[in-house]
């Protein structure tokens, strides 16, 4: 029986790393983060990924939905594809500069191969026959009223972001700090630095 006390540590672990890491680098912790990431992963997926011996078998037995490691390894490689095509697709496009349509195509291309491990191959008897099992025609036909409703959700909320971006006119330079302003703040940071200091 799979006992489920190290998955949990292993999520905590990974939230506090979330957490620290978006503290940035001027906090200590921010340091740790990507250490206490790792044992997160490590505790939630260890027990399976180090010793794969019957891991395929319990991905097609019959109760693979009930074991607890088959779902979490499943999850992982969907999340994991799913946050690295995300994170490239932000990368490729307008945001943090020129477009590249390369990155964006292979963030695409992640994004669609975590949906299709996430609905298509799943955990059981029909885990290589995806057509044969849960997943069918009729059942994407089904869903594709709730697709496109997604879908015109999302093409309405980034085009009434893009509306207001680029309407609103651009906003003169911030004036710099007079003497006074520049003395004030100077007497701020140097407080700062000696209370850290101490």
């Amino acid at each position: 029986m799979d006992v489920p006390a190290a998955r949990v540590a292993g999520a905590v672990f990974l939230l506090v790393s979330i957490s620290w890491n978006r503290m940035g680098p001027s906090d200590s912790r921010y340091k740790m983060a990507f250490v206490i990431a790792t044992v997160g992963i490590v505790l939630v997926l260890g027990p399976d990924i180090l010793s794969p011996s019957d891991l395929l078998d319990r991905f097609s037995g019959d109760d693979a939905s009930q074991d607890m490691g088959v779902i979490t390894v499943h999850f992982a490689a969907w999340a994991i594809l799913l946050s690295l095509g995300s994170m490239l697709t932000i990368r490729g496009s307008r945001v943090y500069g020129a477009i590249s349509p390369t990155t964006l195509i292979f963030g695409w291309l992640l994004v669609i191969s975590s949906i299709t491990v996430a609905m298509i191959f799943r955990p059981g008897p029909n885990l290589l026959d995806p057509m044969g099992g849960i997943f069918s025609i009729w059942a994407a036909l089904s869903a594709a009223p709730v697709i496109l409703g997604m879908i015109a959700g999302l093409i309405a909320s980034v085009a009434i972001v893009a509306w207001s971006e680029y309407s609103e006119p651009p906003l003169l330079p911030t004036p710099g700090l007079d003497d006074e302003e520049r003395l004030y703040v100077r007497e701020i940071v140097e407080n700062h630095l000696e209370g850290g200091l101490d």
